[in-house]
């Protein structure tokens, strides 16, 4: 009877300590799958070289390439997380002609349109030398948006619009509401 007692109460023992962690052999589960980490709460800050993406949500956020472009998308300006890829783009000499207006700085583009529903996004990059005969009050930001058509092939017609552009910290800086999907560039235009 002692005998008996002894190995219900090792039996419990070995039960009790199986159910805390504390047994020695463990059950593996290869069909558990792990949750993804939480996305940050907080405002997203990207850096890349010549593209750059990120899940930017009502946080908003900073992407940056390293030839010092930034784009800023302030909290609240978008209502829900998307994922936006800010490059260097190809050349837009269509946009700017030696007479009337000139380009500086990098082509830029900002992928998929995105429409601010609070504060403007923020268009930057370093600052250069305003041309001889030009003003800082020439100074735009030439973005390309779409024109509403289509051409012959198939492809969509696009057209340049000027938007004010300014100096600021050596920066240029422009303000916009929204961001068509397309190419943007730095420049002065009379």
């Amino acid at each position: 009877m002692r005998d008996l007692r002894t190995s219900r109460m090792i039996g419990m023992t070995m039960l009790a300590l199986a159910a805390c962690g504390g047994g020695t052999q463990t059950q593996r589960d290869d069909t558990t799958v792990e949750a993804p980490p939480p996305r940050p709460a907080g405002p997203v800050s990207a850096r890349g070289d010549t593209d750059v993406r990120a899940r930017v949500g009502r946080a908003g956020g900073t992407l940056e390439l390293g030839n010092g472009a930034r784009l800023e998308i302030p909290a609240g300006a978008l209502p829900e997380e998307i994922e936006i890829d800010f490059s260097v783009a190809s050349p837009a000499r269509e946009a700017w002609d030696d007479e009337t207006k000139r380009a500086l700085g990098p082509v830029l583009e900002v992928e998929p349109p995105i429409r601010s529903s609070g504060d403007p996004f923020v268009v930057s990059c370093p600052a250069m030398s305003i041309p001889d005969g030009w003003e800082p009050a020439d100074l735009a930001l030439g973005h390309e948006e779409e024109a509403g058509d289509t051409h012959l092939s198939g492809a969509t017609r696009t057209r340049w619009q000027m938007w004010p552009a300014r100096i600021q910290s050596s920066r240029f800086v422009a303000e916009m509401p929204q961001l068509g999907g397309h190419r943007i560039q730095f420049g002065v235009s009379r």
